[in-house]
């Protein structure tokens, strides 16, 4: 695994052990991180407990989206 993917998938855990939950778009604005669906993964196969729901929300120039809302549940596992 990359050191650039190792970065990203930090930047999302503790972005959702903050605020519990996070949408592609968030983490994209936030963190910087476009494809947040693998770091996610990656996360999942470390033992974190991560639910993806669905939902739409516009972008900042008012496009609709469907996109991945993540929420973290419980976060005992170390990266």
């Amino acid at each position: 695994m990359s050191q650039k993917s190792k970065t990203q998938r930090i930047k999302v855990l503790n972005y959702l052990r903050e605020h519990k939950r996070a949408s592609t778009l968030e983490l994209r604005r936030d963190l910087g991180v476009m494809s947040p669906a693998p770091r996610v993964q990656e996360l999942r196969e470390m033992g974190f407990n991560i639910v993806t729901h669905y939902s739409w929300q516009s972008d900042e120039q008012g496009r609709p989206h469907r996109q991945g809302v993540y929420v973290l549940f419980g976060s005992e596992v170390e990266a």
